[in-house]
């Protein structure tokens, strides 16, 4: 409308046309609410599905990881049953480094596994109960990753010491015997 036009209409035409704008502008903002909440809704479920993609693969490597300590913890006691063994066969004077390796204390071992399985546990009820969750509350997947590193570089230091402890009554057993 021009000025002319609106100077020719009256007070009550101008409130209409004034309260017509109004409830306008009011449905105009509502729909523009709803827009946004709609964008923060599919937004969080983006997130959501990215972080569930990455404990997915989280808990994976998690599990590759516990087996691959299984498989460790196995061959350790195999290696602990031969040293064993070979005691028995060479009755050397070096008997107490041999005990020694009969008797390593697998305790920081099993403690790893339960500390791997109960990570592992935790994964599985973030999973399950995710939505529940503020994002900043949980591990991220770099998180569990460090904590994975880190107690494999434990049950790698304990397997280097089983080696050093094993080298050791190899290297005397073969002296005393000769």
């Amino acid at each position: 409308m021009t000025d002319k036009e609106l100077k020719k209409l009256s007070r009550l035409e101008l409130l209409e046309l004034l309260l017509a704008e109004s409830r306008e502008n009011e449905r105009l903002r509502a729909e523009l609410e709803e827009i946004k909440q709609e964008n923060a809704v599919k937004k969080s479920a983006e997130q959501l599905s990215e972080t569930s993609k990455q404990l997915d693969e989280t808990s994976g490597k998690l599990g590759d990881a516990l087996q691959q300590v299984s498989l460790l913890i196995e061959n350790l006691n195999k290696g602990v049953c031969v040293n064993v063994e070979n005691k028995s066969d060479l009755s050397s004077p070096d008997d107490k480094k041999t005990e020694e390796i009969s008797e390593v204390d697998s305790e920081p071992i099993v403690k790893e596994i339960t500390e791997l399985e109960k990570a592992d546990e935790i994964v599985a009820e973030d999973e399950s109960d995710f939505a529940d969750k503020d994002f900043e509350k949980i591990f991220t997947p770099d998180d569990i990753s460090r904590q994975i590193d880190a107690i494999l570089q434990k049950i790698s230091l304990r397997i280097k010491e089983f080696d050093s402890i094993a080298d050791d009554v190899t290297t005397n057993s073969k002296v005393s015997s000769s």
